[in-house]
């Protein structure tokens, strides 16, 4: 990696749109070039017309930093707290599908509970009917053996009154 120093001085000449400095020794020519190509990759600049450059928003950002060194390392700082983040909210997601899986059988365990009450109605309930409709019935035949009595007592009444009636004595051993 080539030096921070130099990276930040030529973003800044960039910035300044003093690009058009060249560098008349090869080897500073090399580590310019290397430069270039190091700031492009990580997209610290971009193509500006045919033959100049421009400064991006992460450019600016090296600049702000100081170094390029602090700045990558405070973008692998972000880069690791975002993945961070993203891990935590897939722990959540999976905590939270655990938890909504507990409620849902605690869900059925209480609804299974509450049936048995509305169950035991609805048996209660068809039973009694079924008690009414005896009691009904039993009621019908009380009330016909009773007309059925006082038939009878009425006939026995009428043939008491009548000229010569004697009564039937029971037999006694």
């Amino acid at each position: 990696m080539s030096d921070s120093t130099e990276i930040v001085d030529l973003l800044k000449d960039i910035r300044d749109k003093r690009e058009d400095t060249q560098y008349f020794m090869d080897e500073a020519a090399m580590a310019y070039n290397q430069n270039m190509d190091q700031m492009k990759a990580y997209g610290l600049i971009e193509l500006n017309g045919t033959r100049s450059n421009r400064l991006t928003e992460k450019g600016y950002e090296v600049i702000k930093a100081g170094s390029f060194e602090k700045w990558l390392a405070n973008s692998e700082q972000r880069q690791n707290e975002a993945h961070q983040a993203a891990l935590d909210s897939a722990a959540a997601t999976v905590d939270a599908t655990a938890s909504a899986k507990k409620s849902l059988r605690v869900a059925w365990i209480v609804g299974a509970l509450s049936a048995i009450p509305i169950v035991l109605s609805v048996l209660q309930y068809a039973d009694s009917r079924a008690k009414d409709k005896e009691i009904s019935a039993l009621t019908t035949e009380l009330e016909r053996v009773s007309r059925s009595i006082d038939s009878i007592q009425s006939s026995l009444a009428q043939s008491r009154s009548l000229p010569g009636f004697q009564p039937i004595q029971p037999k006694t051993k």
